[in-house]
């Protein structure tokens, strides 16, 4: 026997479930004699008779009728499909991942991750979290769509959105001897007891540079990936630390640690979204993407 003709057998599915063949042409748009040819070229080509032909109309034959409940599994899912990928081809339905880093991913992210929530509601989004470096392998993987990280670099194969420059500030305890202090140089931290970022983040090389350009040596007592057990640490009076001035915000307001006068001129991350090629990506994960605004 020869491929089922998809088109032939909703034809066929189409007269079955009308019961009648000129009522079915005027739902399927068909005239009634082609609609007629349709059914017999598909007669034909699986070698069974599907229909009684009367005087008073057409009924199916019981080889019909074991076809046609199969049609009523098949083409309900397959209109079900067809609105899925219709749905996902305009945005209106759909899931995609994204990667990014606990300072981002706490601290910044959930903004646009609710105004996308207000705009398409309908779209699911799996927030996944990571070191940087493997955020970025991720991205190279496939396993996430869409990473959103610290990065001052260019990635090949991926292009990249640059929509915030997030200043670090240097954060200590209330009691701390330089708290309130005036403006003053970096190299007053000479010597300080320090809560440094993981070597393999990028916020690590980031204030690494700076000490090293303005001739400041601390004591690194502790490093960790994770921005709130920076905070933490500091909070309790184990060391100062530099952090992106967004996770702090709360913080500094309630007074339960204080920001240093300190020059930090210069001293921030570029904080990016990568993805591959935008005008390849779905509707949905387009959409997400220009939520971020380039600057």
């Amino acid at each position: 026997m020869s491929s089922l003709n998809l088109h032939h057998l909703r034809y066929f599915y189409e007269v079955a479930r009308a019961g009648n063949i000129n009522q079915a042409s005027r739902q399927l748009g068909v005239s009634q004699p082609g609609l007629s040819k349709q059914i017999q070229t598909l007669e034909a080509e699986l070698d069974l008779v599907l229909f009684f032909r009367t005087s008073k109309g057409i009924k199916l034959t019981p080889q019909g009728a074991l076809v046609f409940e199969r049609c009523q599994r098949i083409f309900p899912q397959l209109d079900d499909l067809e609105r899925c990928v219709e749905e996902i081809r305009t945005g209106s339905i759909g899931r995609f991942r994204v990667g990014t880093v606990n300072s981002i991913g706490i601290h910044v992210l959930p903004f646009y991750l609710k105004r996308f929530r207000d705009l398409t509601p309908s779209v699911k989004v799996t927030v996944v979290y990571k070191r940087a470096i493997d955020v970025e392998k991720m991205l190279d993987d496939n396993e996430i769509d869409v990473a959103v990280v610290a990065s001052e670099t260019e990635h090949p194969g991926f292009e990249r959105r640059l929509f915030q420059r997030d200043a670090f500030v240097f954060i200590a305890p209330p009691e701390h001897r330089l708290a309130g202090a005036p403006t003053f140089p970096a190299s007053v931290l000479g010597g300080e007891a320090f809560i440094a970022f993981d070597p393999e983040t990028p916020s690590h090389d980031i204030i690494a540079r700076f000490l090293d350009k303005k001739g400041v040596r601390v004591d690194v007592v502790m490093e960790s990936e994770n921005i709130e057990t920076i905070k933490k640490m500091v909070e309790i009076g184990v060391g100062v630390a530099a952090v992106p001035s967004e996770t702090v915000r709360l913080e500094l307001a309630s007074g339960a640690l204080v920001a240093l006068n300190i020059d930090t001129e210069g001293l921030a991350r570029d904080l990016v979204v990568l993805h591959p090629n935008f005008n390849m990506l779905p509707k949905a994960i387009r959409a997400f993407i220009e939520l971020f605004p380039e600057v």
